[in-house]
């Protein structure tokens, strides 16, 4: 059963995606599976930067990034005021952005998004095995992730 260790609620600044991977390496820093530290640095910041960059469209609070443990695996949540899930989509080969959802479906044998009142909750786990990801999970809006 996963258990929060960690949550922050962070600016509507670019600069907060940093801070997000700065604060999961010093956590992490413990863990013993080097491969699930890289992972999740890679999802914090894919997720973070797409809740800031789709939040501030919005205008909306600033962004929680939870992190939940459990043995051998990792749940990242991250809540942001924009109502709109995360669509995955094809970006071409030059392009800087569009790529964060594929990475995260890459990785994460499960991933998904709870629409709440003022936003949603995009999460992801991880954990030793890296199982083909479903689609994108969706659930009724709830209280938490």
């Amino acid at each position: 059963m996963f258990q929060l260790v960690f949550e922050r609620q962070l600016p509507l600044d670019l600069r907060s995606v940093r801070a997000a991977r700065l604060a999961l390496l010093d956590i992490a820093r413990s863990w013993t599976d080097s491969t699930l530290r890289d992972d999740a640095e890679l999802v914090v910041s894919e997720l973070v930067a797409n809740a800031v960059s789709h939040a501030v469209s919005v205008g909306s609070c600033p962004v929680t990034l939870r992190l939940l443990a459990d043995v051998g695996r990792v749940r990242i949540e991250v809540d942001d005021g924009d109502p709109e899930p995360p669509a995955p989509r094809l970006a071409p080969p030059d392009a800087e952005r569009g790529r964060g959802l594929q990475i995260v479906a890459a990785l994460c044998p499960r991933y998904g998004v709870v629409p709440r009142i003022t936003g949603k909750c995009v999460w992801a786990e991880l954990g030793p095995s890296r199982a083909k990801a479903p689609a994108l999970e969706t659930v009724p809006a709830g209280p938490a992730c």
